[in-house]
């Protein structure tokens, strides 16, 4: 799992050990500026060395109705930050890549500056070493971005709706509204389906 793009040498080189049939998803999350040289050299790395396939070829291969034969590598983005949409804007769609976006349905599409900025502090790095720092490239999709994504071939997932470690989480309603609403509306509201969930802090 990539972060934020700090250390692209230690994704090179855990690459270049690995050989055979297999696939690595690698995911990423809020992508500043100042990272995107970085991230576009290893897109394009990946590029020229491994079989960069599509979020719907990935879930193909799941159902036992593809076979892959090299070393594959799925794009994903965690959380809905709008970096995450123009870096696949401006990087992603020129080179044909698709990936798989993981969507916080209480998040994305929010225009209130106080409110993303809050919900950033208070849910996704409540317990990060980030504290109560937010930034500019943490700001959330719009929905028209979203739609953007979906139109180019993209696929969406659910990511809850408030970010939090499902293993804290002890009555039936709280998991309910994290899992089945989320799913619910995002499907409502871009008119797709949800097959995909990603669990933050990979708490489940």
């Amino acid at each position: 799992v990539l972060g934020n793009l700090y250390k692209p040498l230690k994704l090179f080189n855990s690459f270049a050990k690995s050989k055979g049939n297999r696939i690595t998803i690698l995911n990423y999350h809020g992508i500043p500026k100042k990272d995107l040289d970085n991230f576009r050299l290893q897109i394009e790395w990946l590029h020229g060395n491994y079989k960069l396939i599509s979020p719907q070829d990935f879930h193909t291969f799941l159902n036992r109705k593809l076979k892959i034969e090299d070393h594959a590598v799925l794009i994903s983005f965690d959380d809905g930050f709008e970096s995450s949409y123009k870096a696949t804007r401006d990087i992603l769609d020129p080179m044909e890549i698709k990936a798989q976006f993981f969507l916080l349905s209480d998040f994305v599409g929010d225009n209130n500056l106080n409110s993303w900025k809050g919900f950033v502090t208070n849910n996704i790095y409540k317990s990060s070493k980030i504290g109560a720092q937010v930034f500019d490239y943490q700001k959330p999709m719009s929905t028209k971005e979203i739609e953007s994504l979906i139109n180019n071939g993209h696929l969406m997932g659910a990511h809850t709706s408030t970010h939090p470690n499902l293993c804290d989480l002890s009555s039936k309603d709280q998991l309910e509204h994290e899992l089945f609403y989320s799913k619910k509306k995002l499907e409502k509201d871009f008119e797709i389906s949800i097959h995909s969930m990603a669990y933050p802090f990979g708490g489940i």
